[in-house]
């Protein structure tokens, strides 16, 4: 992956943490405890959302997938185009994230604690 590209994700990622949003301060917090400046990630791009914006998994040193811990630790949904599966996610995937979300919302980790009705709303 180019470095252009690369950046374009990161701020693409960025905007959609932004902090002033209702969830922003805690999921930025989250994101900057698994994230460290200058750290080396993979990403695997694959495909583009409805508005252009890049997809992608990120992968972690160490092997792991950001993505993942985000929506299981409670501080992000599942990717999706008008309550649909995106059609750009690999299908393994999409059923793997919408299992560690299931799972975020029943134990009410992260942002469903505090924000459940919010996050119902935006995730399914």
């Amino acid at each position: 992956m180019d470095i252009h590209t690369f950046i374009k994700v990161l701020i693409d990622f960025n905007m959609a943490s932004s902090p002033t949003s209702w969830s922003g301060s805690p999921a930025i917090k989250f994101k900057k405890e698994l994230l460290t400046s200058g750290e080396k990630v993979t990403v695997k791009i694959y495909g583009k959302g409805f508005y252009g914006r890049r997809l992608a998994i990120i992968i972690l040193p160490g092997g792991i997938n950001f993505n993942e811990k985000m929506v299981k630790d409670g501080y992000s949904c599942v990717y999706q185009y008008r309550g649909h599966k995106s059609s750009e996610l690999p299908q393994e995937e999409w059923k793997k994230l919408n299992a560690l979300l299931d799972q975020a919302r029943n134990e009410r980790r992260g942002l469903w604690e505090r924000y459940y009705n919010i996050m119902q709303c935006l995730c399914y």
